[in-house]
């Protein structure tokens, strides 16, 4: 995981300084809100020593490196908080929608591809396989938008709430009463969020059971007299779980790249609105901790899909 990670740092660092503008232009230019036309050159001086913008991309890079070891990503160039705090704010609301997403996508789409393999090629199963791929072909943000018009008082129902994760003075409610609400807010973005998922999983699924159910220690258990639950849930889903498991490390980040546009159209303040805030400002310091720490998701992705391995499988564990 660690040369892996300094290799994505080097890379985003590189690809952030050959962004178009110049940061200390832009930087005087939002402190004198907007209205400077030429910069002076003093300024653009003192502006690039605060910020170490005047040292070289080689010096520049180990700076960043050798803070970054410690979480300091240092200051936005745009509001001089620091880079840390800004996500540690809002990082729980992003974790909650790729996380709760994750958790129902497997939660779903595991029983839908036992299911259909084991009522291989009936109504139940061609209709299932149907129903996922229209659902996995229509785009993320066109049926966010048709959410918003049709069910959050748009121009149809009032059934959900179009913006935010919580009613205005929910910190006053009952512990209940405030998870209830939440449920509410987080209720169609996570929706959002899942269904693309559900296709690929429930079909790894399938094809994963489908294998399983056809090896002799299945048969051997059904000629034992086992119960047919007992042999698809005890003997046969854990081992059916490899191919899925290793879908999670590539379902992670996607659902962080996805929950992007999903808080965008939802007006939810997480890392998705800090992300393109901070691009359309050329935010540098900001854009290089957001990238860090996606970087870092993943490859934790990576490392839960090869410790779940030897949960479901004890021979890899032995190997």
């Amino acid at each position: 995981m660690i040369p892996t990670l300094l290799g994505i740092s080097l890379i985003t660092f590189m690809v952030m300084k050959m962004m178009p503008g110049d940061p200390a232009v832009i930087k005087a230019r939002m402190a004198a809100g907007g209205n400077m036309q030429e910069v002076p050159p003093e300024t653009l001086e003192r502006i690039r020593k605060t910020y170490g913008l005047d040292k070289s991309l080689g010096e520049q890079y180990v700076l960043w490196l050798g803070r970054m070891v410690t979480l300091d990503f240092g200051e936005s160039l745009v509001d001089r908080e620091p880079v840390t705090k800004r996500i540690l704010e809002r990082l729980p609301t992003s974790l909650q929608l790729s996380v709760g997403s994750l958790l129902l996508a497997y939660m779903i789409s595991v029983p839908i591809g036992v299911m259909s393999a084991v009522k291989k090629d009936s109504f139940l199963d061609q209709a299932t396989t149907f129903g996922l791929f229209v659902l996995y072909s229509l785009p993320g943000f066109w049926l966010a938008t048709l959410a918003l018009v049709f069910l959050c008082g748009g121009d149809y129902f009032k059934l959900f709430p179009s913006s935010g994760l919580s009613s205005m003075g929910a910190e006053n409610l009952p512990f209940g009463s405030w998870v209830m609400d939440r449920i509410w807010h987080l209720a169609l973005p996570l929706a959002v969020l899942t269904y693309p998922s559900l296709a690929a999983l429930s079909r790894y699924s399938r094809s994963g059971m489908l294998e399983v159910i056809q090896q002799d220690y299945i048969r051997t258990a059904r000629a034992k007299g086992l119960r047919e639950n007992a042999v698809i849930f005890v003997h046969g889903l854990r081992n059916s779980l490899i191919p899925i498991i290793t879908l999670l490390a590539f379902e992670l980040p996607s659902l962080l790249g996805g929950s992007m546009i999903i808080e965008t159209i939802f007006s939810i303040s997480g890392m998705g609105e800090l992300t393109l805030t901070s691009i359309t400002s050329r935010d540098y310091t900001m854009i290089m901790g957001i990238f860090t720490i996606s970087a870092f998701l993943t490859l934790a992705g990576f490392l839960l899909g090869d410790i779940l391995y030897c949960v479901a499988d004890p021979r890899i564990r032995l190997q």
